[in-house]
């Protein structure tokens, strides 16, 4: 007898076989790419699986016996970071500063003689912002401090007198002027204007060359300081062909009080060329407010009483004068400053670079200046640039390819090194060049985006040859290319974890701060870490596609929770480790890595949730009768499934366990597939989510389904 047969069903499979996409919680479950996850939390894809996070582990701990509490440090570097111990003494703070590295150990105490302090003036009745520099950019020099509150200074070395930890810096006196003319010099000629002035030093330095006739030699500027000069007087000796330098130091007198003389010079007839037996008594007055210097040499033979002048004997007689021009402001705009780099130079390359810049003054918002060569003790007043409009701060430094990127809060510039022209002494002594130290080398400005900017300055990262960073208005730009004549220069990389931001407030986010993992930019906001894969196609390609919104959305983004949140002071990383170093309220600091299965012991917990498949049959049912998940068999691991339909989510009662592998069994490690039968009927959209307080890691999975079907 026959019996009737049912018609047969088709099964189809569809494979996944990597999850690697990331979240994406911009667009509906159902239209994301298939290895692109609806929501996930505290998963990353590493080493060819979905695995939960590294754990957060407390490395090192300094309580407050140890702080009293801290101040706000700065980063010297990817690798190193500066953070105080500050006390209250008076109207002055004792700051004891802390170098904290990548590697161990993780907090050091710069300068370990004495006491390893040093105390400085409030500022408005609160502790001045330091910024810390390394002295080179090799590193070897140790590290200099300038305070809002304008004092300076650096690491003590050896050959310092005492036990004193710390010495505040004597700045470097430019030489400001060379062959200087005296009062009878026919020509009317000041001299030659040499090297500008230093912005953070009062003392500079003139030369002059003697004609036998000047007496009175008239400085360069006017209403000097009226602290002592320094006068040199070098002589030659015609007959014994030596070189005499006579050293005075010499009181500031004012022009119209008694003045003061010296009977400094010995019998120096030879030297000035008068008689042998005469007798030479020399008168040096220094003038702050008329800004001059008169030296007269009175000869006597006999009964004779003459006034002569210092002759250039065979060319080489000098007078050379070092005195002091205060100027409060210009030391202000650079102790003021909270952001400093150093670039420059034709081999410094992304590494370091030849000059100091230094930005971040509140009071001059968009002001950049930058030091002498290799010299953070002398900042000429010719070296700075006013960047764009003065309403807008510049708040950060980058680099890439071989510009030095500037950002304002809503403005990009770049600076590139060009280096100076060559000259000659002629060039010099003729005036043609009239400040070196401004030749030397040139910083071309160059705008990059007009509206675009960054006000989270801590956020600014280089990654993969690109700049990554942040904004307070909840987006995440990078910089894929540095052309000045192109619109594409900043991109917008922000839509697939837009929403997640939304969560976060604009104080939030200007706190946050960034590093470099294993292959992945990430930004701390709070207790939340966000992860790109910057060794994804699409972000090393990204200024190729025509369509910023496709490439975006194939951008691998991943989000993390921590079991706390991070008063973060420092994130150093270089690539392959990480130290988050945070403060709490009790004024005690920690050292955080990632690294382990746990949070200090604790679980975490982590989930991911796939796309909602819809086999591209939206319009028909499906029925999904079994899939098979390719897991790491993870140690001590149990992963619960569900179901995500739109009739609602069904759990799996089958728990995947993975026992890890043994020394005897360490292929017991390796990856297995895991089948599971759903059963689920007449579903338009089918979707997984996978749950594990223990580590899970998974590759992919393949899903078989068969069609039951056109919705009615």
């Amino acid at each position: 007898m026959k019996y009737p047969v049912m018609n047969g069903e088709n099964t189809y499979r569809v494979e996944v076989p990597q999850l690697s996409g990331g979240v994406n919680l911009a667009e509906p479950a159902s239209v994301i790419e298939d290895m692109q996850l609806a929501d996930a939390n505290n998963v990353w894809w590493k080493k060819g699986a979905l695995r939960t996070r590294e754990g957060l582990k407390k490395i090192a701990s300094f309580t407050t016996s140890t702080y009293s509490f801290l101040l706000k440090g700065n980063a010297i570097s990817e690798r190193e970071s500066v953070v105080y111990r500050t006390v209250k003494s008076g109207d002055t703070f004792i700051l004891t500063p802390y170098r904290v590295t990548l590697g161990a150990p993780y907090a050091v105490q710069i300068a370990t003689r004495g006491d390893g302090s040093f105390t400085v003036s409030e500022v408005n009745g609160d502790v001045p912002s330091i910024l810390a520099v390394k002295a080179e950019t090799g590193g070897s020099a140790g590290y200099y401090f300038y305070c809002s509150s304008g004092d300076i200074f650096r690491t003590a070395t050896s050959a310092d007198s005492g036990d004193a930890s710390f010495a505040a810096v004597e700045p470097y006196a430019p030489l400001v002027l060379v062959n200087g003319k005296g009062n009878m010099d026919e020509s009317k000629s000041p001299g030659v204007m040499y090297e500008g002035y230093n912005r953070i030093g009062s003392k500079f330095r003139v030369w002059y060359v003697p004609d036998g006739k000047s007496t009175t030699f008239a400085l360069p500027t006017k209403n000097l300081d009226a602290v002592d000069a320094t006068v040199e007087i070098d002589l030659f000796n015609t007959n014994t062909k030596e070189m005499r330098t006579l050293t005075l130091t010499v009181p500031a007198a004012s022009s119209t009080a008694a003045e003061y003389g010296f009977a400094s010079f010995g019998p120096l007839a030879s030297e000035i060329g008068v008689s042998d037996n005469a007798y030479i008594q020399g008168t040096v007055h220094f003038f702050a407010d008329k800004g001059e210097i008169q030296i007269k040499c009175d000869v006597q033979i006999g009964d004779t009483n003459e006034v002569v002048a210092l002759p250039n004997v065979a060319g080489k007689n000098a007078i050379r004068i070092t005195c002091s021009r205060s100027d409060a402001e210009m030391k202000k705009s650079i102790c003021q400053m909270t952001r400093a780099v150093w670039f420059g130079g034709d081999r410094s390359g992304l590494g370091g670079g030849t000059r100091l810049f230094l930005a971040g003054n509140p009071d001059k918002k968009n002001l950049v200046c930058w030091s002498d060569i290799n010299n953070p003790l002398f900042f000429p007043e010719s070296c700075y640039a006013y960047i764009g409009s003065s309403d807008g701060a510049v708040t950060a430094f980058g680099k890439q390819t071989d510009l030095l990127v500037v950002f304002k809060e809503h403005e990009v510039y770049a600076m590139q090194y060009v280096a100076g022209k060559s000259y000659t002494v002629d060039d010099v002594t003729s005036g043609r060049v009239t400040d070196v130290t401004a030749l030397a080398a040139t910083f071309p400005i160059t705008p990059l985006h007009p509206t675009i900017g960054c006000d989270c300055p801590n956020s600014v990262r280089l990654v993969n040859n690109r700049l990554v960073w942040i904004t307070s208005d909840r987006h995440v730009y990078m910089m894929p290319s540095v052309n000045q004549w192109s619109e594409r220069n900043v991109r917008d990389i922000t839509a697939r974890i837009r929403p997640a931001l939304e969560n976060h407030t604009a104080v939030q986010l200007q706190r946050a701060r960034s590093g470099e993992y294993r292959g992945y930019y990430f930004f701390v906001v709070e207790d939340t870490v966000y992860l790109l894969d910057v060794g994804n196609s699409a972000f090393q390609s990204y200024q190729y596609y025509s369509s910023e919104t496709k490439a975006s959305r194939m951008l691998p983004w991943y989000i993390w929770h921590l079991p706390l949140e991070l008063s973060l002071l420092a994130v150093l990383s270089d690539n392959e480790s990480v130290t988050l170093t945070a403060g709490d309220i009790d004024d005690n600091m920690a050292v955080y890595t990632f690294e382990g299965d746990t949070d200090d012991g604790a679980d975490i917990p982590a989930y991911f949730v796939t796309k909602g498949y819809t086999f591209g049959r939206e319009d028909e049912k499906k029925r999904i009768p079994r899939l098979s998940v390719t897991v790491e068999n993870t140690e001590a691991g149990a992963i619960c499934v569900s179901y995500l339909t739109e009739s609602g989510a069904y759990v799996d009662p089958h728990i995947i366990r993975t026992e890890g592998g043994t020394e005897a069994m360490p292929q017991a490690a390796h990856i297995r597939t895991v089948p599971l039968m759903p059963h689920i009927n007449r579903c338009r959209s089918f979707g997984m989510r996978f749950e594990s307080e223990k580590p899970m890691a998974i590759q992919g999975i393949a899903i078989q389904y068969t069609l039951q079907g056109g919705i009615k």
